[in-house]
């Protein structure tokens, strides 16, 4: 299975190096450089209101490019037990649930994900678990 995620390597380096763009959507500015804290800034208040909404994956699939929609099922909250060191406040942490229409089988990899209201995020997305009539597959992201 030939896959072709987005290496961590060439996202790092392109977010490094490229051009500052406007743009209107805070979270597509970190891909051209511009806020390098873009996708650190990310909560679990970004996503909750967006469970049921469909997010598009760019993957490829027999070597063959092509996008998945995936649905947010659900959004859960990891708080910390503390902070790590006086003065350093530790965001929450959160993961998302999302369930995918059989046939879509996406490598556990980092991939370009686009949300109407979000635009593109590099999410690492990682299957989670069959759904027990095999109609599908459930994948998480996982914040921290």
């Amino acid at each position: 299975m030939d896959q072709h995620p987005v290496k961590r390597r060439t996202f790092l380096s392109s977010a490094a190096g490229g051009a500052a763009i406007v743009t209107s959507n805070p979270f597509q500015a970190v891909l051209h450089g511009e806020t390098p804290r873009g996708l650190a800034s990310l909560q679990a208040d970004h996503f909750q209101n967006l469970i049921g909404d469909e997010f598009f994956v760019s993957h490829c699939s027999e070597n063959q490019p092509r996008t998945s929609a995936l649905t947010l099922q659900e959004v859960t909250r990891h708080d910390h037990p503390g902070d790590l060191r006086p003065g350093f406040v530790r965001p929450a942490g959160f993961s998302l649930l999302f369930a995918s229409a059989a046939g879509h089988d996406i490598a556990n990899a980092t991939h370009m994900v686009l949300h109407a209201e979000l635009g593109e995020l590099p999410i690492f997305l990682h299957r989670m678990r069959v759904d027990n009539d095999e109609s599908g597959y459930y994948y998480e992201a996982v914040f921290n």
